[in-house]
């Protein structure tokens, strides 16, 4: 496996042990309140979708989780890829903006995200199924791979092909296959994005997100390549010493 390390001196201050709990938490509430907010204007912003209807049908606008579910409800549905990959986000965003409302701030958390081997007792099923996948025959074939891939192990347990870490960013490449256009690599990113105490049990949680899908500089993969390869995952961790589990797929149908 081959591994690049990609670090700058800005992101190997440890801060935390220069600051009050005060300041410290007040950092923690700051992020938290960017973050939070951040999810309220793409909430705003809002999409459209299709509704069929006895004349063949009508795009119809939402600008909130609200209106977006009950489109949701009456089956309308995104029409083109830009649409569809819009939805799958914006559902995302709604899910977050739900579980971050009943989440508070703590101080105390056991990720130690200033190692550059953050990721690595990680468990492995954060890594979902590729984008792309759109028949009953293909998602089965591919989630069962992926079982094998990842049940009963940690990321850093994966023979992955090559890794390119950063401080709470991850890119790996699964595999890679020649191909007559050229070469296909099973890409795959994870990014720490937030630590929140999301089951208010005095322990922050850590808000993941990633994706996965093919990628090749040569090859045509359509324009549906990457739809449905995001996910949000939550992942807890209790004491210094226990191994992360996934609390949730914020997007898990």
């Amino acid at each position: 496996m081959k591994i690049l390390l990609q670090v700058t001196v800005a992101s190997l201050i440890f801060l935390s042990s220069c600051i009050s709990k005060d300041d410290e938490y007040a950092l923690a509430q700051d992020s938290f309140d960017e973050y939070l907010g951040n999810l309220l204007d793409d909430e705003k912003n809002g999409g459209s979708l299709f509704c069929e209807n006895d004349s063949g049908g009508v795009s119809e606008d939402y600008r909130s989780c609200k209106s977006f579910y009950n489109l949701k409800e009456r089956e309308c549905y995104g029409r083109t890829t830009l649409e569809m990959n819009w939805e799958y986000r914006y559902a995302d965003i709604c899910q977050e903006i739900e579980a971050l409302e009943q989440a508070s701030i703590s101080t105390i958390d056991y990720f130690d995200l200033e190692s550059i081997d953050w990721w690595k007792t990680l468990p492995a099923e954060v890594i979902p199924l590729r984008g792309g996948i759109y028949t009953q025959e293909s998602w089965e074939k591919q989630n069962a791979e992926r079982e094998n891939l990842v049940t009963g192990k940690l990321l850093g347990d994966i023979d992955f092909v090559e890794v390119t870490v950063e401080l709470k960013s991850f890119e790996a490449i699964l595999s890679s296959e020649e191909a007559e256009c050229g070469k296909i690599i099973d890409y795959f990113y994870l990014n720490a994005v937030l630590l929140a105490d999301f089951n208010r049990d005095g322990v922050s949680e850590l808000l993941l997100h990633g994706f996965r899908a093919y990628q090749s500089e040569s090859c045509g993969l359509g324009s549906g390549n990457n739809l449905g390869g995001w996910f949000s995952v939550i992942i807890n961790k209790d004491s210094l010493s226990a191994i992360p589990t996934v609390v949730s797929y914020l997007n898990e149908d």
